[in-house]
């Protein structure tokens, strides 16, 4: 199997193949170490590589800016913190359906987080420390497997999706310094295996009285928002240990 290193630098990162696309932003057709993997030649649009000659194809490869990322059926991690990198997190990353586990922290990645990602069947994802932008979707609350999403330290504006009050496995919700505005919706009391929940430094108004009922909930922070008041009801959760707030 050839590799030709004058187009692409392979390098090898947590067990997953990392390439360099070329410079003049192309796809790579000849790249096909581990899967013969035929990339679409309208990369740009549709960023993914298929293995194999069989109907459906397998997808298994997949470029994030201009670099390309080998995925193996089997593989259950995507993790990628780190390694500057650039464009938009590509909305056909649903199609790695054996993803557990999506890290795309501390990169430069901008644009919106794809709704297509309530697909899969994340147990984690890490978002943060980006420059994304738009509101957090609402598909997202279709990840009812999801034990921790982070996605703190980004651009996003706009409500907190109702739907995220689906996500009743989640533990750790991390949303801290993006621009959410308005109320907090109702809906996340219903998070019952909610553990450790971080809005602050955004521009929230009001929470919901509702909120009494999170008797997991054991951390909270609110600080910098745009809140004048708390409800009554926080006094009713009876695991709150830590509560960190600012008023207006």
């Amino acid at each position: 199997m050839t590799l030709f290193l004058s187009s692409i630098v392979a390098t090898l990162f947590l067990g997953m193949v990392v390439a360099q696309a070329p410079s003049e932003w192309t796809c790579e057709p000849s790249y096909n170490y581990w899967c013969d993997c035929n990339c679409d030649p309208d990369c740009d649009i549709q960023p993914v590589c298929y293995c194999g000659k069989g109907y459906p194809p397998q997808a298994c490869g997949i470029y994030i800016g201009r670099r390309f990322f080998l995925i193996q059926g089997f593989w259950d991690y995507f993790l990628h913190s780190d390694q500057q990198l650039t464009g938009s997190v590509p909305s056909a990353i649903a199609k790695f359906v054996s993803l557990r586990e999506l890290r795309l922290d501390n990169n430069h990645l901008t644009g919106r987080i794809p709704s297509e990602i309530g697909m899969m069947s994340l147990t984690a994802l890490d978002l943060s420390s980006n420059r994304l932008t738009g509101s957090i979707p609402s598909q997202i609350g279709m990840l009812s497997s999801l034990e921790m999403l982070v996605l703190d330290r980004n651009q996003l504006t706009g409500r907190l999706p109702s739907e995220i009050g689906m996500m009743s496995s989640l533990t750790s919700l991390w949303l801290s310094s993006n621009r959410l505005a308005g109320d907090v919706p109702s809906e996340i009391a219903i998070m019952s295996s909610l553990w450790d929940l971080r809005l602050g430094n955004n521009q929230l108004t009001t929470l919901p009285s509702e909120m009494g009922m999170m008797q997991s909930l054991y951390s909270l922070t609110l600080v910098n928002n745009q809140l004048t008041t708390l409800p009554s009801e926080i006094g009713m959760m009876q695991s709150l240990y830590r509560l960190y707030v600012s008023m207006i």
